[in-house]
């Protein structure tokens, strides 16, 4: 792997042309020091990262000036790292793991810059920064300007610098000028790893007074497995013309109209289970049929799409001219390269930001194209950590298990009677619900209507669904009549099928500076089937509209509710306070944070709760017992996990798993 390492002094001014020398010199991964950003400033970060890239940067914590940076490849297998404080040495860290063995620690690379200051403090930084890194991996490579002159012998800094080095264990790499005043300051040091090609680049006035540095480094066990091809399957429009043409036929066959038959107010729980299996094996049958598994090549996308003809030309004619300048070495050869140089930085902007601005006024209808443009100029690109291959999917649900009865036991420990059976029935009675207000059963639904849920649904795809989401949406109107009679038998016979009732967890960071080695900090995402969405947010708008209509919805509650948001409650916060306070009164805001709120709710009060607080009834209430019972669940990480059976808690990011948080927390029961 070919990096790279430039010291820079303020990248704000020169984004284009480092974004230009990285698609240059085909460079896999850049360390800048001094980079002078603040931690949340993209915007010049974006512009010198390359598109295939992601960047990742550490701001110096007090004052200007300093900061570390680092943009690379995305097929790069690496983690950025949580750093700890070393005085004032700035400093990143990026992790190579193992893809193979888990037991193999990863490579650690650490971009680095340390400012001038007392010798003592600027020693005993570098010697506990190097000593801890050594502790905690095996194979280590450091860049970055510790501001000593390594090539000046009988300097006493450096001198010690050396002394530290050799006690270590560390090599020090470069052993040439890298200042334009032919001393050497920028350095690469390594541990029990060896690098090659290291090419020191001649001095750019324009970019730096520092040289660029290259070299490479190789290691089977820590290079992802770049594999120019892939397989799957191929959504041509020539495969969805004939999935279209297909499907009717399958669907038809006689032994799915054998199972359809009969009256939907009387099906039983086999016959719904078996329908949707049916149905889905249908689909699958028919997809795999039109759409066959196929190797394709993968192929790159173009770096810099604004890099045009008359831009390659002033980059020649630069180059040019700085090799007449390095033959001859006269005053005027220079100036006549920095000017050239000036000239193609400032050529560079100007095509760029023409190809944005056409962009953007090409898609002026289109607001998420928009968006995510904006996005990919002004936010955050760096990546988020991939889990870590010694976290197996059973780690992760072992986690998630323990963590949810750590919690449980917890509420059994505090109130040991609060969600047992008995004493909640008693006490969600003493709020039954008038039984003119009560919801006794779901309504079928028409076409239209299932047609303006399904419209407005996001096409995202899960391994637990036959076929992709958007092929589903596209031939939506060749499968409704199935897809209808399903939903219609689940409402009216209060019935759940089972293969609804999966959900595949997704451990989800959640923030990308937090430890990537740790469970703890994941957070568990439920994907279900599409189609168990779909039935969901049916069951919604129908629940939604009985506790609208029977105004039971808490009155200050605004999430997970129509026409309510955080600013609303902000609003509402905000003037209830200025209110108080005209009235010469004092106000006390109580915040609080629920942990785990949706995976330890406990099935047996929420149902409770729907029947007295809520009001549900009848087959109403029969079909959330169904929804509730016999959940299983699933981490798919790497490999599959065991299927543990869901006893508490409700799907996060599911739309029933909203409303049910609402329900649970509700101040209406006795029982809160």
């Amino acid at each position: 792997m070919k990096c790279g390492l430039l010291y820079i002094r303020s990248i704000f001014s020169n984004t284009l042309l480092v974004n230009d020398l990285i698609c240059d010199k085909q460079i896999s991964l850049v360390s800048l020091t001094e980079t002078w950003l603040q931690q949340e400033d993209y915007v010049s970060l974006n512009e010198l990262t390359p598109s295939n890239y992601l960047n990742h940067h550490i701001a110096r914590s007090t004052g200007r000036g300093g900061g570390v940076a680092t943009t690379f490849h995305l097929d790069l297998l690496i983690n950025p790292l949580p750093i700890n404080s070393y005085g004032s040495i700035g400093h990143l860290f990026l992790s190579f793991p193992n893809p193979d063995c888990k037991t193999v620690k990863p490579l650690l690379f650490v971009v680095l810059y340390h400012p001038p200051g007392p010798y003592s403090e600027v020693l005993d930084q570098i010697s506990d920064f190097l000593s801890d890194l050594v502790l905690n991996t095996e194979k280590f490579i450091k860049v970055g300007d510790f501001n000593i002159h390594v090539d000046i012998e009988k300097d006493s800094l450096n001198v010690a610098f050396s002394n530290i080095l050799d006690s270590i264990g560390f090599n020090q790499r470069i052993h040439s000028s890298t200042h334009s005043c032919h001393h050497t300051l920028d350095v690469v040091l390594t541990y029990s790893i060896e690098c090659e090609e290291i090419t020191i680049f001649r001095h750019n006035p324009v970019l730096s007074d520092h040289f660029l540095i290259t070299f490479e480094f190789f290691i089977t066990e820590f290079s992802r497995h770049e594999s120019k091809f892939h397989y799957s399957r191929s959504l041509s429009d020539n495969a969805v013309a004939s999935f279209k043409t297909t499907v009717p036929s399958i669907l038809s066959s006689a032994s799915q109209r054998n199972v359809a038959e009969g009256n939907i107010f009387i099906s039983s729980p086999s016959q719904i289970d078996a329908l949707v299996h049916n149905f889905t094996s249908s689909l699958l049958v028919a997809f795999s049929d039109v759409a066959l598994l196929k190797k394709k090549v993968i192929r790159g996308r173009k770096l810099t799409p604004w890099f045009n003809s008359h831009l390659r030309a002033l980059k020649q004619n630069s180059r040019k001219l700085e090799r007449t300048w390095r033959s001859t070495h006269h005053e005027e050869a220079y100036l006549s390269w920095k000017h050239s140089l000036v000239l193609y930085k400032n050529k560079l902007r100007q095509t760029r930001t023409a190809y944005f601005s056409a962009l953007i006024e090409e898609n002026n209808n289109n607001p998420k194209f928009l968006f995510s443009t904006v996005a990919k100029l002004t936010q955050n690109h760096s990546s988020e950590p991939s889990i870590p291959l010694a976290l197996s999917s059973n780690d992760f649900m072992g986690f998630f298990t323990s963590k949810i009865n750590y919690f449980r036991n917890k509420i059994f420990s505090i109130l040991p009677n609060a969600i047992s059976s008995s004493s909640v029935s008693e006490a969600a009675s003493e709020v039954t619900v008038e039984p003119h207000l009560c919801l006794n059963h779901f309504d079928p639904v028409e076409l239209s209507d299932l047609s303006k849920i399904l419209a407005s649904s996001k096409p995202s795809t899960c391994i637990l669904v036959p076929i992709p989401t958007k092929l589903f949406k596209d031939a939506f109107l060749l499968v409704t009549a199935p897809i209808l009679d399903i939903i219609n038998r689940s409402l009216v016979n209060g019935y759940v099928p089972q293969d609804f009732k999966v959900a595949v967890i997704k451990p989800s960071l959640k923030k990308p500076s937090l430890d990537p080695d740790d469970p703890m900090n994941y957070r568990p995402i439920s994907n279900l089937p599409f189609l168990s969405k779909v039935l969901e947010k049916i069951v919604a708008i129908q629940l939604c509209e009985h506790l609208n209509t029977d105004d039971l919805f808490e009155e200050f509650q605004s999430g997970f509710r129509q026409y309510h948001s955080i600013e609303t409650a902000l609003v509402r916060v905000t003037n209830d306070i200025l209110m108080a306070s005209d009235k010469n009164l004092v106000s006390v805001l109580v915040l609080l944070d629920l942990s785990a709120a949706f995976d330890t709710v406990d099935h047996n009060v929420l149902v409770e709760r729907l029947e007295h607080v809520v009001g549900i009834k009848g087959t109403a209430l029969g079909w959330f017992k169904s929804y509730l019972s016999d959940r299983f669940h699933f981490v798919n990480v790497h490999d599959k996990s065991l299927y543990p059976r869901v006893t508490c808690g409700v799907p996060q990011g599911s739309v029933l798993g909203q409303k049910a948080i609402l329900i649970d927390s509700s101040s209406r029961s006795p029982t809160s």
